[in-house]
């Protein structure tokens, strides 16, 4: 298994639901607090089926371990958002909606302020019930484990809270993935397409705060959004659309 991402989000959206971004030249200029907590979640080998290999696949070792990361921000006003992410294909609802009920519960944080994103590693353990055999089969008991380990690194980094000053940008980059979906003589195979429809928005957000760690970079950058048919009426739209963007 390998830690193909850090701390991976949709900040943009996230950010939106607190107060706006603020800018300072010291920490502590501006009334942000950030804490942060990390633990590693890498199974033991043999322990879990890894995802996304189409077949029965388990890991007998580790180049680097799998972590799950939490990022918690308060405003002046105390409005507090939860930002998790972990080294998994994705999150079951199932997860997701149990881990924000804790939350909820024990520090009074509204649902629609956490968020969980995954990192989409195929080098990581299955954790879905409603996906197919080839996805991975999950462990329940390496699921509760999970579980309790964001749980406990939420409540690390409230309690880690420290003044610090956020500043947010965006690039628009091509450099990691392409879409998947390969027109072919009328037909749609598998491959890369270069020129198909490919969300390049990545927002970035950097944290200087008092406590270490002082530095924090959050990142957010979609996967390819080959999951759905092909249209071409809807992929000449898109394509245009990122043409804007790039100012071609």
């Amino acid at each position: 298994m390998r830690n193909v991402s850090l701390l991976t989000i949709l900040v943009m959206v996230f950010v939106g639901l607190l107060n706006p971004v603020a800018r300072g030249d010291e920490v502590g200029e501006r009334p942000w607090s950030v804490g942060y907590a990390e633990a590693d979640i890498t199974p033991a080998p043999g322990q879990v089926q890894m995802s996304g290999f189409g077949r029965e696949r388990y890991a007998n070792g580790a180049l680097a371990p799998l972590l799950t990361q939490v990022v918690v921000l308060r405003d002046g006003e105390y409005n507090t958002g939860v930002l998790v992410t972990a080294d998994i294909l994705d999150f079951d609802c199932v997860m997701v909606e149990a881990i924000r009920r804790v939350i909820k519960r024990k520090h009074g944080i509204p649902p629609e302020n956490i968020m969980l994103a995954a990192s989409h590693t195929h080098w990581g353990p299955a954790v879905r019930f409603r996906m197919s055999f080839s996805i991975g089969a999950p462990n329940v008991w390496y699921m509760g484990l999970l579980e309790e380990k964001i749980l406990a690194s939420v409540d690390a980094a409230i309690e880690s809270l420290s003044p610090a000053m956020i500043e947010y940008g965006w690039i628009d980059f091509r450099g990691i993935g392409c879409n998947r979906r390969l027109p072919v003589d009328g037909k749609i195979t598998w491959g890369p397409y270069k020129e198909g429809s490919f969300d390049g928005h990545t927002p970035i957000f950097r944290v200087k705060r008092a406590a270490k760690p002082q530095q924090l970079l959050v990142v957010g950058h979609a996967w390819p959004p080959d999951q759905f048919r092909y249209n071409p009426e809807v992929e000449s739209r898109l394509s245009r659309r990122h043409a804007r963007l790039s100012g071609s």
